[in-house]
């Protein structure tokens, strides 16, 4: 968000959810479902990425 320049308060309004909303997101201690944290992602123009490597 910081790179973006984007503001919680935009980030709520292109989402269609309260700021408090927003700010929940951002607490590595509250529970967001990850629909709503890859829809913030996409606003942001990021996406999550997940690989699985062997260790050997």
């Amino acid at each position: 968000m910081k790179e973006s320049g984007l503001r919680n308060t935009d980030l709520a309004r292109h989402l269609g959810v309260s700021e408090t909303v927003i700010r929940r997101m951002l607490n590595p201690k509250h529970a967001t479902k990850p629909e709503r944290i890859q829809a913030a992602l996409a606003q942001l123009g990021k996406r999550i990425v997940a690989t699985f490597e062997d260790a050997a």
